[in-house]
């Protein structure tokens, strides 16, 4: 009942980092920091990358390509190409950025500029691409090479076998107040006719 609740929020942030390095016997090991000192999660793991897609304008919104205020895609450059996603273009790096505003979403409507920004609230998928590396040679001396993925080139095969895993999530506490089916007209909120 008290009324500093009603607009109060509590968050638990934890921060960790995930990394690549070599464990003590030279193998390609998946490594985790959470501010305690490195753990090894998994041995054999070669490379780990995300990328980071940002949510873009629906259809008919004035943020849209073709709108009256086209939003521009924050993300990466593929070809010279701006995209609205952060580590997907070949031999770019980035992520969406921390230090621009939040997006307001208790008060903005639906279709607010500020929804279409590089800031990590925005973000509507999160793509992950695991490759995994045995932890010895092929004793035949056959490998496997590694496709492109997201912003590393493709590898050559070489006597080490490889499995490549890549799957992509929404976070879905990011989409409270995201376009959940298309709007009735371009300014309307009434999405759905509810």
């Amino acid at each position: 009942t008290e009324s500093c609740y009603a607009s109060a929020a509590v968050l638990l942030v934890e921060r960790a980092r995930y990394y690549v390095a070599n464990d003590p016997s030279g193998v390609p090991s998946l490594w985790r920091d959470r501010g305690r000192g490195a753990e090894l999660l998994f041995r054999g793991i070669e490379d780990l990358q995300l990328s980071y897609e940002i949510g873009t304008p629906p259809a008919g919104s004035a943020y849209a390509a073709g709108g009256t205020s086209p939003a521009a895609a924050p993300g990466c450059l593929d070809g010279g190409v701006a995209t609205w996603a952060f580590g997907a273009c070949a031999g770019s790096t980035g992520t969406p950025s921390h230090t621009l505003p939040a997006p307001d979403w208790r008060n903005e409507i639906y279709d607010a500029a500020d929804r279409y920004t590089a800031h990590p609230a925005n973000i509507r998928r999160v793509s992950i691409a695991v490759v995994a590396r045995a932890t010895s040679a092929s004793p035949d001396g056959s490998g496997d090479g590694v496709p492109a993925l997201f912003n590393r080139p493709a590898r050559v095969r070489d006597r080490f076998h490889r499995s490549v895993v890549t799957l992509s999530e929404k976070p879905l506490n990011l989409l409270a107040r995201a376009y959940m089916l298309p709007p009735i007209s371009p300014n309307s909120n009434n999405v759905g006719g509810g």
